[in-house]
């Protein structure tokens, strides 16, 4: 059983300290901003019938219920927006990874209350979510390139994501993916989590000049993990 004790002793009082001050107190995030193009989807997925791509909308949300119980108000709100959701679902009909496209400048008003600017023909991919369990598969490139696709024949040629520096496992995703920097960092700053406010930074995105953000938050992980 998994008890406050627990958690404080698995964390250490350090880490427990600093996320107890990010809830409560205040946060600053970086968000590094990556695009995809859509000009070399060579990947085919191999597994479309077992994991057909489905659309979200009101009727399924009874099946985020078992992996994503604490997304209810978020979906709620994500679906009276002019945004597309996708999920895929496991035979028992639980949705098991879901992701949520803007094709047009977006205002996330949900989590770091900013606006994202797109460049004409990129979509915005955001909220994308998998489930625990699934892991360590290769579900989440079978499922973006399957979007990827979508939009590449309506005439669009590039998505964008902003992600949290901190967010490794993301980044190397996006990464191998086929992804790259643009050069911009959103800075999004949160206080007594009811003032927020944010700043843009341009930077040059070259990791030859050890410039690049997510090579050095890859770096810097790499560097906890070995003890360093």
């Amino acid at each position: 059983m998994t008890t406050p004790v627990n958690k404080l002793r698995r964390k250490g009082l350090v880490e427990s300290l600093r996320i107890l001050i990010e809830r409560y107190i205040f946060y600053h995030w970086e968000l590094v901003t990556v695009e995809r193009s859509f000009s070399d989807l060579n990947y085919r997925p191999t597994n479309a019938e077992r994991w057909p791509l489905v659309r979200i909308n009101r009727a399924l949300v009874p099946a985020f219920e078992r992996y994503f119980p604490h997304y209810q108000k978020a979906l709620d709100e994500l679906l009276g927006l002019d945004v597309e959701g996708y999920a895929l679902c496991n035979k028992a009909g639980d949705v098991v990874l879901m992701m949520w496209i803007s094709d047009k400048d977006y205002y996330d008003h949900q989590l770091y209350r900013c606006w994202v600017r797109l460049p004409p023909g990129y979509i915005y991919q955001f909220a994308a979510e998998l489930a625990v369990p699934y892991r360590n598969g290769l579900l989440l490139p079978h499922f973006m390139t399957q979007i990827w696709d979508i939009y590449r024949q309506q005439g669009k040629h590039a998505a964008r994501a902003l992600v949290n520096r901190n967010n490794v496992a993301t980044l190397r995703m996006l990464l191998r993916a086929g992804a790259h920097e643009v050069g911009e960092s959103i800075h999004v700053y949160c206080l007594f989590r009811c003032l927020h406010f944010h700043r843009r930074r341009h930077y040059s995105a070259s990791a030859s000049r050890g410039e690049s953000l997510t090579q050095a938050a890859m770096a810097d992980a790499d560097s906890v993990r070995e003890g360093h």
